[in-house]
């Protein structure tokens, strides 16, 4: 059985969005990261097949998000691409690898910054605490595998 070390995660960064000029960067100044996946109900539930007293539900449209704190360090390229996407609402490409590499995979899309939070901890390093989520683009959001084009 094996296993993925938290580390071995990369998080890439395009500035303009996945379609946008320019190569995915990796964003260098990453602490902690997540990818929650979930995704919306529906209730299916129907006299024929209420058998048992359950409820019969399905998922729908299923939420894209990245939440992950960063070094706080306007001199860094992609402290600052997420900044500017922050402060002006701009699309901003994101994609998430598990491990370096071709077998890599997580979600790549077009997303905004929705939360840009610093923290400025009495003995640690200041931060910033970041969410990006899915936004409306030509784009379709999707979960991919191998190297990013």
């Amino acid at each position: 059985m094996g296993f993925l070390a938290g580390f071995e995660a990369i998080l890439y960064y395009k500035v303009g969005g996945v379609a946008g000029g320019g190569s995915w960067l990796p964003i260098n100044i990453v602490r902690d990261a997540t990818t929650p996946m979930s995704a919306d109900e529906i209730d299916v539930t129907t006299r024929g097949i209420a058998a048992g007293g359950f409820k019969a539900q399905e998922p729908l449209l299923k939420s894209g998000e990245v939440n992950f704190d960063i070094i706080w360090d306007p001199t860094d390229a992609a402290f600052t691409a997420l900044m500017n996407a922050f402060l002006g609402r701009l699309v901003i490409g994101i994609a998430t690898r598990d491990q370096l590499g071709a077998s890599g995979q997580g979600i790549e899309a077009d997303m905004k910054v929705f939360n840009l939070e610093k923290g400025e901890p009495l003995n640690d390093a200041q931060t910033a605490s970041v969410t990006v989520k899915t936004c409306f683009s030509a784009t379709l959001a999707a979960w991919t595998t191998g190297v990013l084009a």
